[in-house]
């Protein structure tokens, strides 16, 4: 279930190649919690990268300056994708900094298992 839109706000960010057009993205997902103030924020939500282009610098590029305009940011990260953040200087989070709606979409998703989700916050 989606946030109330008064209580979000997103914005996005395209990293494009002149031969190939877009090839990374990031969007962020600002969240105000009335029910848990520590888990409003900024939110990455999320950085994806064309596979022909990841290990260039894109994802970081995107994370820095959405970080530059935007501040501290924080994120869920499947088990896929927790090693990257930890590069671009994101550290564990505990779960009550996160956002009521997003922890419940994680403990609800039949994933779970798999995902083994982990917050993360760039301060």
């Amino acid at each position: 279930m989606p946030l109330p839109a008064k209580k979000q706000l997103m914005r996005g960010l395209v990293a494009a190649s002149a031969s190939d057009g877009p090839v990374g993205y990031i969007r962020i997902l600002q969240v105000k919690d009335e029910k848990n103030p520590r888990g409003s924020g900024n939110y990455v939500y999320p950085v994806i990268v064309a596979r022909a282009w990841q290990g260039r610098g894109i994802g970081r590029a995107l994370i820095e300056a959405v970080h530059d305009k935007y501040g501290e940011l924080k994120l869920v990260a499947c088990a896929a994708s927790r090693g990257f953040y930890p590069r671009c200087g994101f550290e564990p989070l505990p779960w009550e900094e996160v956002a009521s709606q997003i922890a419940r979409d994680c403990e609800q998703c039949p994933d779970l298992q798999s995902c083994e989700p982990q917050a993360f916050g760039l301060r």
